[in-house]
């Protein structure tokens, strides 16, 4: 729930039972669902943990409160998180991105991902 940071209490609590809700549903259908978490799936064929947040303009951020910056930090950030706190280490990042957004606030958005991404090692 942490991109719903700026939500009241209640907002939280319903995008907290959905997201239980839409976990459940993915539970059900895999033949296998041991290693699906909340904020990152585990792929043993690989012994590979992946995690992505969405980040969707006017739901996760406002370009009116927001620089591509402070986006590219905390789109990096959110998903290192969810990686260190599952118990591994993080190499690789994917990121899912949505808006209407021009060239430049996305190459300022990926620039500072490689920047902070090669200090974190």
């Amino acid at each position: 729930c942490r991109a719903f940071l700026s939500c009241k209490i209640f907002g939280k609590i319903v995008f907290m039972k959905k997201e239980a809700a839409f976990l459940n549903i993915i539970s059900k259908t895999l033949s296998n669902s041991e290693f699906l978490g909340d904020d990152c799936a585990y792929l043993p064929e690989y012994n590979l943990v992946i995690s992505t947040d969405a980040l969707i303009q006017d739901v996760h951020f406002s370009l009116k409160t927001i620089s591509s910056y402070q986006l590219g930090k905390k789109a990096l950030l959110v998903n290192i998180s969810d990686i260190l706190a599952s118990g591994a280490v993080p190499k690789y990042l994917t990121i899912t991105l949505s808006g209407n957004l021009d060239e430049e606030f996305v190459e300022n958005f990926i620039k500072v991902q490689m920047k902070s991404a090669a200090h974190t090692d």
